[in-house]
């Protein structure tokens, strides 16, 4: 069973996906968690500490994501299945978590981009994935290279962020 915090947290991540930080409503996120507002506020101080609250839930399938990606040695194309799968994958876990049914890509750019907007740590953490990622790519890729799999005239750094792009 749920401790109270948690229940909170999955009110507020549905609340926040389904309406963005703006619009969404501490009251709301009260009456379907059944916690009074101090309740509420007995575990987060006020609606930006709660949204960090949501984000981190997020940041932490990223993390998982990442450690999983990371762990394996992979070759080019594996990585490459695995990297285009994680946008399902954290989703659903998103949705999971929150209880939200049909969770949509404009709810996870949404989240995503309030959480960047509030937050710039947020937006140094995803960088910071980025530049994994980046990094990952670009040796895979000479790898690939070496064993005749791709061209060799292909730009690593170029064709990494091309990659990268495609993702977002």
């Amino acid at each position: 069973e749920m401790d109270n915090r948690e229940k909170i947290l999955q009110y507020a991540l549905n609340e926040f996906l389904q309406k963005g930080y703006e619009k969404a409503s501490i009251s709301n996120i009260c009456e379907h968690s059944q916690i009074s507002k101090g309740g509420l506020y007995h575990h987060f101080k006020n609606k930006d500490e709660l949204f960090w609250g949501c984000l981190e839930l997020f940041l932490q399938q990223l993390r998982l994501w990442m450690d999983e990606l990371f762990a394996d040695e992979l070759d080019l194309r594996n990585f490459l299945e695995k990297y285009f799968g994680i946008l399902p994958q954290v989703k659903n876990q998103l949705a999971e978590i929150s209880g939200m049914e049909g969770l949509s890509e404009y709810n996870y750019y949404l989240l995503i981009m309030d959480g960047i907007e509030h937050f710039s740590e947020l937006k140094e953490q995803i960088s910071g994935f980025y530049d994994q990622l980046k990094a990952k790519s670009m040796q895979l890729l000479q790898a690939a290279k070496s064993q005749n799999l791709v061209r060799l005239d292909i730009d690593n750094e170029q064709t990494s962020y091309e990659l990268l792009a495609l993702f977002e």
